[in-house]
Formats: structure tokens, sequence, C-alpha cells
């Protein structure tokens, strides 16, 4: 058997070069290798736009992001025509966009407890018959992330990955009644602030809801009548994890004229024991 030696300095054979090369690359650390800069820009814009409780405008975000605005503005033209963010046509403000919510809610979904509550949602609608929508909280407020429809007709447009409102649904009140007032009251004051005119608020002020945080502590429910969508309402209560944080919000939904008063009983009972409430608590 014939070994070739190499003196220090001699160049190495492109053979052996290659080989080096080769194992080098396979036996690198995957976190090492190189990515794709483009991603990662687009990473940080998002990021940044999650983070905000408001829309922004293009210099804001460039400020915030450190990037320059003609380059931000290509990078937002292509995550726009990929619905990881819209732009309101009115103001010309930027904020995550339906894809975005779509991609956060699948991404809770594969949780065990969203399984588990997913499966406490069917049981639910199974048992009254009436559809179930199941929301979790975000940064931008409530965005729904399953729904579990019922065999009655109702007329809403929800489905996963829609942001909810917090004035004015049943699970945007129980979530604001949860959460520690940091997390909810910023976003509170920009929707009142807002005065949506296809919305009729449940509250008016940062003072009502307060009050009205004691009143769904104790209940641990909320029933929201008409606020959001004239005829509809919603009981809506919530889902907490070990450690007794509020993880979930779960929401029967449907025409007010299936609702008696012996029935609207009878569904909150129901909700609060699929949910693991004593009712009163």
């Amino acid at each position: 058997m014939r070994l070739n030696f190499l003196s220090v300095g001699q160049p190495e054979p492109d053979s052996v070069r290659s080989a080096s090369v080769h194992t080098d690359a396979e036996t690198a650390d995957p976190l090492d290798r190189q990515g794709v800069k483009s991603v990662e820009v687009a990473g940080r814009i998002l990021e940044a736009l999650m983070a905000r409780h408001i829309s922004v405008s293009l210099k804001d975000l460039s400020t915030e992001t450190r990037i320059p605005a003609a380059k931000l503005h290509r990078y937002l033209t292509s995550l726009i025509r990929a619905r990881l963010v819209r732009q309101d046509a009115r103001t010309r403000l930027y904020q995550l966009g339906a894809f975005a919510m779509e991609l956060g809610a699948a991404a809770m979904n594969s949780s065990d407890a969203m399984i588990d509550a997913v499966r406490r949602q069917r049981v639910v609608r199974d048992a009254i018959d009436e559809t179930i929508s199941l929301s979790i909280w975000s940064a931008k407020g409530p965005i729904v992330v399953n729904v579990e429809e019922s065999s009655r007709s109702v007329l809403l447009t929800v489905r996963s990955g829609t942001l909810l409102p917090i004035c004015s649904t049943g699970a945007g009140i129980v979530f604001a009644s949860f959460l520690a007032p940091h997390l909810a009251n910023a976003l509170v004051s920009n929707e009142l602030e807002a005065k949506d005119p296809d919305q009729e608020p449940i509250v008016a002020t940062l003072d009502e809801l307060n009050e009205l945080r004691r009143t769904v502590k104790q209940d641990m429910f909320f029933v929201n009548k008409g606020h959001l969508l004239s005829g509809v309402m919603a009981i809506a209560t919530p889902l907490f994890d070990h450690a007794g944080r509020v993880i979930a919000v779960l929401s029967v939904v449907g025409r007010e004229s299936h609702f008696t008063p012996e029935r609207e009983a009878s569904v909150i009972a129901q909700i609060l024991q699929f949910a693991g409430h004593k009712q009163g608590r």
C-alpha cells in the first residue's frame, strides 16, 4: 500500500480539499450554517408589528426595526401579498395580516392545553347543539382559534384567525376580566377612542370595565346580547391552565330567539361544568 505525505505548506490536491470541505459541512452545527437573510429580516418586521398594540406608520416601523424606509417598503409589499401584513386603505398604517393570525392560531392549536380545550369545545357543541368558538389572547386582543358549528344557522363570519374586539364581545370581556389589567387596558382604551360605528360597546370607560370585571370574576361567565351583532348572543367562560392562568375563552354563540330564560340558565350551567367551574364561584 502506498502512502502519500504532504509537506507543511504544500498545497492539498483538489480531491483532498473537496473531501475536507464536505466533511466539515456534514459535521457542522446546523445552527451555525448560513440562513436566508431576507427571511430573518421579514421576521424582524413581523415581530415589531406583533409587539405593537396599534397600527404603525412606515416611518415609525423603519425606526423601530432600523431598516431603511425604501427597503422596508419593499419587504412590506411582499408581506402584504402573502397576507402576513395588511395596510389600512384609509390611514396607510400597517398591522399583522390575516395569514399571520391564522399561523398563530394553528401554532396554539398544537399545544396539549389547546388540544384539551378543543376537545371540551366539541363536547359542549354536541351537548347543546349551538355554535362554540374558542379564542386565545394575543398582542392585538382575542383571536378565534377554532369554531365548532351547530346544526342551527347563525349569521356569523367568524373563523379561525379572526381578531375580535374586546369591548363588544363576550370573549373580550372575559379576557379583560381575568388577565392582568396592564395587558388589556391599553387595547380597551384604543377601542373606546376609535368608536367603531358598527359596534355597540358593552362598556364605555375603563371605570365601567373595572366594575364589570368584579362581576365576571365572581360569576365565571359573561352573557353578551346583541352588542357585536343584532339578534345574536354569546355566553363566554374562561379556561385555565394548571397554574390558574387564563389560556382561552369558550363561547356559546346563537340567536337570541333560541334562548328562553330557562334554556339560557341551562346552557350557562352546562358550559360552566364543561369548563370545570362551579356556578357562583
